[in-house]
């Protein structure tokens, strides 16, 4: 009795240790068979923006400057901007996102009036 099941347990583990990507039960199977995808319930990580933030004026600190500068009204050349950001673009991308988050910096996404097409005037001619 022990000793039979006991050698049927061994076949069936050692049947799926054998075969590891083949399911072994029913509900996985139909999952394999329907391509289901399981809840995942791991913690996703956090971002840590001003780590971010700081290792990147780390490396670009003359855009921090210019930027800080720019939006206390002073008047900074956009082409000194752009070439520092085209020298360091990583560290630029992660400044500016971190500015737009915090609302210290508007890049005008939707300050554009809304498109309008211009009245043509009723369609003349008999409606069938």
């Amino acid at each position: 009795g022990l000793k039979e099941l006991s050698k049927q347990f061994r076949q069936y583990f050692d049947h799926f240790a054998r075969n590891p990507a083949h399911p072994d039960n029913h509900l996985l199977e139909l999952a394999k068979l329907t391509e289901y995808a399981f809840l995942d319930y791991r913690k996703t990580a956090v971002p840590d923006h001003e780590a971010e933030f700081t290792r990147a004026a780390l490396i670009a600190p003359e855009l921090v400057d210019l930027l800080i500068r720019k939006m206390g009204g002073e008047e900074v050349s956009q082409n000194a901007i752009v070439e520092v950001m085209l020298s360091k673009p990583e560290a630029a991308l992660t400044i500016i996102r971190t500015f737009n988050r915090s609302g210290q910096l508007d890049l005008g996404y939707g300050t554009s009036p809304p498109l309008r097409v211009p009245y043509q005037g009723r369609p003349r001619g008999k409606y069938k």
